[in-house]
């Protein structure tokens, strides 16, 4: 039996580059803010900033993914609003890092939709930040020179949204022609071209009742393309829409999900699959839109600013809309320490509402023990 570590691979692996990078100061800070989350809790006041902070450029998207609840762009632009520019964007950057994130996250939407993605991330770069993209692949071939500027923007890490071992399959759940195969194409000339093994590439799998039955064929595909891990997140029956699933259904998730967990166990390079193990046990909870059993401490971890400068705790409130204030109005420096975000913290703290992985995994790292298994 392989050793599998009682957190998220993607730490271990950000903490060894440190090592080997020399960035031992970067890694105690980091050490110290993770540790500050609780405190900070108990103290009623961030003693840190976030650990991370996703930037969402837009909202955008060329897929169109059935359990998606995203913010349509046409209800900002219907009322007038429109995206921040890219001066804007890296204003925001800048305040982020003047408050202390470690990662920043660029999502959406699906940010390479603004040709100023790969500026983004580079001006998050010169600012000492870990920047990680997520993107579905597809405008990644969009010309000859698009890869390559990916990789001069000097992201540290990335995801591909693959929903499934087979064309057919990925294509259909996110409703994108040939998105499986530029998937492919993207990542044999990203790892074809990289440098240092930078960015690190991850396959991001949401197991649902349609893909479940590929999960196995879908790590032996992610790794015969020989990227770094495979990441797995559960569909969660709390998107807008969504129906209880079949019992029949249900079998089969968690199936896929023990093969997970066994799998990983056994694994000589454990790594691979990047999620914890506690995080997948929580899965069957998710599959039947269980509420969590986690004290969540997000509201001190993360914090996210959409494309419209609206501010969120967490990932779930910026999908309902229920953002704390606006950085066109407010900076955001002022608004992390505003007495509204810190009534918004205290009241996630009870919040059991979700099981994204971002926010998950970093939670487990504070619970006890009748929480880190289902």
């Amino acid at each position: 039996m392989s050793l599998s570590l009682p957190f998220r691979m993607q730490y271990f692996r950000m903490a060894r580059r440190a090592v080997q990078e020399g960035r031992l100061a970067w890694l105690a800070s980091t050490a110290a803010k993770t540790v500050a989350v609780p405190l900070s809790h108990r103290l009623g006041r961030p003693l840190a900033g976030p650990l991370m902070a996703n930037l969402v450029p837009t909202y955008r998207c060329n897929n169109a993914c059935f359990m998606c609840d995203l913010p349509k762009p046409w209800l900002y632009e219907a009322r007038g609003d429109r995206e921040s520019t890219t001066e804007e964007l890296k204003a925001i950057i800048d305040d982020m890092a003047e408050i202390g994130v470690v990662g920043l996250s660029l999502a959406g939407g699906e940010p390479t939709v603004r040709s100023d993605c790969f500026e983004l991330i580079a001006h998050g770069r010169s600012r000492g930040l870990f920047v990680h993209l997520n993107t579905n692949g597809y405008n990644l071939l969009a010309n000859p020179g698009r890869i390559d500027e990916l990789l001069d923007a000097g992201a540290e890490s990335m995801n591909f949204s693959l929903d499934g071992a087979r064309a057919e399959t990925h294509n259909t759940i996110r409703k994108a022609t040939y998105g499986f195969e530029r998937i492919e194409k993207a990542t044999e000339q990203i790892l074809a071209k990289r440098a240092k093994g930078k960015p690190t590439v991850t396959y991001t799998f949401v197991i649902g009742p349609d893909n479940c039955g590929e999960v196995p064929e879908f790590v032996e595909l992610a790794r015969a393309r020989g990227i770094n891990s495979v990441s797995f997140n559960p569909l969660a029956g709390c998107y807008e829409g969504a129906n209880p699933t079949a019992a029949d259904a249900l079998e089969r998730m968690d199936a896929a999900v023990a093969w997970l967990r066994e799998e990983k166990s056994r694994m000589p390079d454990p790594e691979f699959i990047d999620n914890s193990d506690a995080f997948l046990a929580l899965f069957p909870n998710a599959f039947r839109a269980k509420p969590s059993p986690l004290r969540c401490f997000v509201g001190y971890h993360n914090l996210v600013v959409d494309a419209y400068g609206n501010v969120f705790p967490c990932t779930i409130h910026y999908e309902r809309g229920q953002s704390i204030g606006n950085v066109r109005e407010q900076p955001l420096t002022e608004l992390w320490r505003s007495a509204e975000y810190q009534k918004r913290r205290e009241e996630l703290t009870e919040c059991t509402d979700c099981y994204w992985n971002c926010h998950t995994e970093i939670n487990l790292l504070y619970q006890g023990p009748r929480t880190a298994t289902a």
